[in-house]
This record gives C-alpha cells, structure tokens and sequence, in this order.
C-alpha cells in the first residue's frame, strides 16, 4: 500500500525565491488498486513519482510504503526497500541491445541480494512475460521488437521480481494509441492478485480512464476526476 500525506516539494525558481510543485499532496493506494495521475506538463506529476520510487526527496509530509514510513530512511535503506517493493516502467524501456528480450527481463534477478538459481530464474522470467503477453517474442532482441513490444518487456523486466507497488511515468508517450491502449492494460491486469498496486503518470486522460481512479494534480494538490 502507498499512502502519502501532505507532501510538499519546491525547487529554485529561474527568477529567484521558490517554486513550490507539490503543496500538500494526499494520496492512498490500496492492495489491488491502479491509479492514474494527469496533469498539464510541468505540473509536478513526474516530481511526485520520483518521490514515490524514493528516487527524490521531498521537503515535508509523510510516505508509508506499506508498513515502512520511508522518510527518514538512509540512502542504503532506501535503496533496499526500492529493490525489494517498487517496479518501474518509464517512457523509454531502456532495454540492453545485446540481449534478448528474456535475458533484459532477467536483469533485475541477477541484481538481487539473494540471486535465485538458473532454474528458478527461468520461470520467474517466463512467469513475467506471460502475464503482459510478451513470452512468444522472448529470443528477440530490441532491435527486432516493435515499440510496443520492447515496453510489454520492460512491464516483464518490473514484475519480475514480483514488487507489490509498479510505478510508471508516461509508459505510453511514444507509442501510437492502440499500442498505448495494450500497455495500459497490461499494468492494469497486475491488481488482478488482490495484493499488487499501480500508479501511472500520463497526460492522456483516455488511456487513465481505463484504470480503477484517475487524480488530477494541479495547483501542486491531487484531486480525484470524474
């Protein structure tokens, strides 16, 4: 579960004194939730889902990452509970050329403190590409997947080591609508346990449609949309 409460986050402002982006941001996310995040570029939306995967610190307020208030944590902690709890999907994948689409998703396990053994790792990968649909092109490398494609294993690679908490800024941004429409629900059918929660960061309102609540950030505060 992800709650936040009363977040607040100012920058430098180019003509002196400070920006404040996120003025008080309340948000609860629940086992078996997704969420959407919309807003006008420049809004904040990103600043909050870095302060989300403990990526950027914020400058008051409380975050609960299920039972672990985060805020006082040390860079090491952090660090653990982000590998142990959180999955990312970006805009870009970011997969590696030179491997294959399985051996990306197989990244975050040989990462692992404890890595799980070949055998084990296999079905884990197997597991995660199943579930977004992507295990029939898992030989391929990036360079013979479409764009859709390479996000479908990027969704894989976040999964893989099963975090109960994805974070996802604007995973759908270079991707024609049909493609994005695939990607969105592909994160939305990861709630399907009961235990799993997502959030996405988008700036297109139909696709945020399409998961459980949509929240508009503006002003530096959340609200929920219609």
């Amino acid at each position: 579960m992800i709650l936040l409460s009363d977040i607040r986050k100012s920058f430098d402002a180019p003509s002196g004194g400070r920006l404040e982006v996120l003025s008080g941001v309340d948000l609860a996310v629940g086992p078996g939730t997704a969420v959407a995040i919309i807003g006008r570029s420049g809004c904040g939306k990103s600043t909050l889902l870095s302060i989300l995967g403990m990526l950027e610190s914020k400058d008051g307020g409380s975050y609960r990452l299920d039972d672990d208030e985060v805020s006082h944590l040390s860079d090491r902690d952090a660090a653990r509970l982000r590998g142990e709890k959180l999955g990312f999907v970006f805009q870009r994948s970011f997969l590696l050329p030179h491997l294959s689409a399985a051996e990306n998703v197989e990244v975050p396990l040989l990462h692992a403190r404890n890595v799980p053994s070949r055998r084990l790792r296999a079905r884990m990968v197997e597991n995660a590409m199943d579930i977004v649909g992507i295990s029939h092109r898992s030989k391929h490398r990036p360079a013979a997947l479409s764009g859709g494609e390479q996000q479908l294993v990027a969704v894989a690679r976040a999964i893989v080591r099963n975090p109960k908490n994805i974070l996802a800024d604007e995973p759908t941004g270079n991707l024609d609508p049909l493609t994005g429409e695939r990607i969105v629900k592909a994160l939305a059918t990861l709630t399907n346990d009961g235990v799993t929660c997502v959030v996405m960061v988008t700036h297109d309102q139909e696709l945020a449609g399409l998961l459980d609540r949509c929240y508009r950030l503006a002003d530096g505060r959340l609200s929920q949309s219609a």
